[in-house]
């Protein structure tokens, strides 16, 4: 079965599944929120002493909420800087993650205000480098840039959220995610990086 043929089967018992799901169970949130975390790294020409640290903000709408399971569609916004090398030559460079994200949370069976989950999720976004400032490359001077590229990944997380009223909740949610896995310095050149990104995150969710 080709990538294609797979991506095609999972989008449509997605929509199965969603079609098959209770009616009366149906309803509608929104969760605010942000966080912070490290971007470990590593690639060919990474150095080990410049993993960053990285902020990130969103807004998830949960459109199905069942006993163990809700459902979500959302967006993020990440940002951090960093810089890779070999010896002396080096690049710096500042990265922005523009994000839609979709997923799930897998309840605990638990009564009263705590309510653990499992949470998973896909993210499929914009990246932008700015390269920003000059430097050299293998002898080559890079002047100021911006390259886009765009991604789609996995994350997943444990978490628990608190309920403070009938309508809301505070949420707390460590995550990891696998961050984008190259970047482009220009048409011709690019260093190889793979990255995950562990965090947490801090959440206000309102019931309508």
């Amino acid at each position: 079965m080709t990538g294609n043929h797979k991506r095609v089967l999972v989008c449509f018992l997605t929509v199965l599944g969603l079609l098959l799901l209770s009616k009366d169970v149906l309803s509608f949130s929104i969760q605010l929120h942000g966080g912070t975390g490290k971007v470990e790294c590593a690639g060919l020409y990474h150095s080990s002493e410049a993993d960053p640290s990285y902020s990130q903000f969103g807004l998830d709408a949960f459109f199905y909420e069942g006993k163990y399971l809700h459902l979500f569609i959302g967006s993020e916004y990440t940002n951090y800087s960093t810089e890779d090398k070999i010896g002396d030559k080096y690049i710096k460079y500042s990265t922005e993650i523009v994000a839609a994200t979709f997923g799930l949370r897998l309840l605990a069976p638990t009564k009263g205000r705590w309510q653990p989950y499992i949470s998973l999720r896909g993210i499929a976004g914009r990246v932008q480098y700015d390269i920003n400032q000059y430097t050299y490359w293998w002898g080559t001077e890079l002047e100021p840039t911006s390259i886009n590229e765009y991604y789609l990944t996995l994350g997943g997380g444990l978490g628990v959220d608190i309920g403070i009223s009938k309508r809301y909740s505070l949420g707390i949610e460590a995550r990891i995610a696998h961050g984008p896995a190259t970047g482009k310095i220009n048409d011709s050149m690019e260093f190889n990086r793979h990255t995950f990104m562990l965090g947490l995150n801090l959440g206000l969710r309102y019931y309508f």
